[in-house]
């Protein structure tokens, strides 16, 4: 049997482990996945170039990368909770892209927009850590999913109710609930960030009074 030659490539832990999720969605290894690709776009060289030559005006790069590709990637990032990733590479194929170019393109911009989404983490959770309960509702975010996710990201407690979701620093929700156990049926001496979460739990069914008046956790 002919052996075949070897590329050896380094790639980060997080990186190695999508790859890893992806091989596993088609029924491959790891090795034979990258080979795949590589393959494809080894096999379409030129494709991507043809492409912008014929369409100049709505095909502008990015890095390499077709603007209406990236676009389109970025509208997936904020739903991919809810679009599996293979959807959006069938959608693109559809489209007319190659699938090479699809996991490639799709490759360097997952690593920059979860590097993107780590930063916007950060600030909510600092946002979070300065104001200690922040509601869903008042933030008013166009993609809330996607909020939800950079808070949980960040650390952050994120609070569900059927009303409205909370999003509240860590520290701040364990010292809470602490004080919560010692709290009469008639609260008083609350900060305002105390109340504040305690009318969002009691209004979202997430604590309720016992038959001693003592407050608990749902």
């Amino acid at each position: 049997m002919e052996r075949m030659p070897k590329i050896t490539v380094e790639v980060s832990e997080e990186a190695y482990k999508r790859l890893k999720d992806l091989a596993l969605s088609k029924g491959l290894t790891v090795d034979h996945y990258v080979a795949s690709i590589i393959e494809e776009i080894a096999s379409k060289k030129g494709i991507a170039k043809r492409a912008v030559e014929e369409r100049p005006a709505k095909r502008a790069l990015k890095g390499g990368i077709p603007d209406e590709f990236y676009q389109a990637f970025r509208r997936w990032w904020r739903v991919k909770d809810e679009v599996p990733f293979e959807e959006f590479v069938r959608q693109a194929v559809e489209k007319g892209y190659d699938s090479g170019d699809v996991y490639a393109w799709s490759y360097k911009l997952w690593n920059k927009f979860e590097e993107k989404e780590g930063e916007a983490a950060a600030k909510l959770a600092e946002m979070a850590r300065s104001s200690k309960v922040l509601l869903v509702s008042e933030l008013k975010p166009k993609y809330p999913k996607a909020l939800i996710r950079m808070a949980r990201a960040g650390g952050v407690r994120v609070l569900e109710g059927f009303k409205d979701v909370a999003l509240v620093d860590e520290e701040f929700y364990r010292g809470f609930v602490e004080k919560l156990k010692r709290l009469p049926r008639e609260p008083k001496g609350l900060s305002e960030s105390e109340e504040k979460l305690l009318k969002f739990m009691r209004e979202n069914g997430l604590v309720y009074l016992d038959a001693d008046g003592r407050w608990r956790l749902c």
